[in-house]
């Protein structure tokens, strides 16, 4: 019998609240419906979404992560963008809510990086989008050293690599975190 790993609430438990990225690949062009915002068209390639959750990260992360057949209901703008995408990396930092958009308007000014729709994701902000289009893999554009840039002393930094719903590479900064092993959520 194997070593019982843990799973994505284990890791972020002691964020109650948090900052997270999420990086998801469209594998083909899509012309999806985003909620309020209407019809739209999405490249295929890579996205980075940056969202917020003032309590309960796990479960913000894991609502994220479920699929839409399982009769999920699509109420913020990435669940709609979620059900045709899969979701790659997650970065999560410990951190107030103001910092969602401060490294939303950082992520703005990367070379590379290009603005799919004006509103997505920051209906509760003055922010121009929450979400980032990347054509080529996101990894060669956006790196933990990228956030450290932004978030230098951030206390309780994970970031978690995804195949399908495994964890494959789990990584950290801090204790809490660089035990993270988990085989699912």
């Amino acid at each position: 019998m194997g070593v019982l790993q843990p799973s994505l609430s284990d890791t972020v438990s002691s964020f109650s609240s948090g900052i997270y990225v999420l990086a998801a690949e469209l594998k083909r062009s899509s012309r999806l419906e985003i909620g309020g915002l209407g019809r739209h068209s999405f490249p295929k390639g890579f996205y980075l979404y940056v969202g917020s959750a003032q309590r309960n990260l796990a479960h913000r992360l894991r609502r994220h992560l479920s699929e839409h057949p399982n009769g999920k209901k699509l109420h913020w703008h990435i669940d709609y963008l979620l059900a045709h995408a899969s979701v790659r990396y997650i970065w999560g930092f410990a951190g107030p809510k103001d910092w969602e958009c401060r490294l939303s308007r950082y992520l703005t000014g990367l070379d590379g990086v290009q603005i799919p729709l004006n509103g997505f994701g920051s209906s509760d902000c003055r922010c121009k989008t929450h979400l980032y289009y990347f054509p080529e893999d996101i990894l060669s554009f956006v790196t933990d050293t990228t956030f450290n840039e932004v978030f230098p002393k951030v206390a309780g930094t994970f970031i978690v690599k995804l195949e399908g719903k495994k964890c494959v590479s789990p990584q950290g900064r801090y204790p809490a975190a660089s035990s993270f092993v988990g085989t699912g959520f």
